[in-house]
C-alpha cells in the first residue's frame, strides 16, 4: 500500500504493511534484521509500542482520526508512553521526519 501525506500533499511510502491481525501486531518487526529505506509497517488498535528484540532503532507515529498525534524514536529495548491513538505507524529511525508532522492527516492508497 501507499501511504500519503494528505496535508502536505507528499507520498511517504510506498512500501506500507498492514498488521492487524493478532500476532502481526503481536511480533510487529521483531526479529528483523533491517527495514528497507522507504518500508513501514502500520500496527491497528494500537496504543503503545515496545521495540523488544529488535536490532535497530525505529520512529513511531501516533495517529487519532488519521491525524498524527505523536511522533517518537526509539531504541532497540525500550517502551513507548501509551497514547490515544487508533493505530501508529513505524518507521526507519529518521525516515519519518520533514514527511509528517503532528497533525498532519495520512490516507491510504
Amino acid at each position: 500500500m501507499i501511504l500519503f501525506n494528505a496535508t502536505k500533499n507528499l507520498v511517504v511510502s510506498k512500501n506500507l504493511k498492514i498488521a492487524d491481525r493478532f500476532f502481526d501486531r503481536l511480533f510487529g518487526l521483531m526479529f528483523k534484521k533491517k527495514m528497507n529505506e522507504d518500508e513501514c509497517l502500520l500496527i491497528t488498535d494500537c496504543r503503545g509500542v515496545h521495540t523488544c528484540f529488535m536490532r535497530f532503532p525505529i520512529d513511531v507515529v501516533f495517529f487519532s482520526s488519521n491525524r498524527a498525534i505523536e511522533i517518537i524514536s526509539l531504541k532497540p529495548w525500550q517502551f513507548s508512553k501509551f497514547y490515544r491513538s487508533d493505530f501508529v505507524i513505524e518507521f526507519n529511525y529518521n525516515f519519518v521526519y520533514g514527511k509528517i508532522s503532528i497533525g498532519d492527516e495520512i490516507k491510504l492508497i
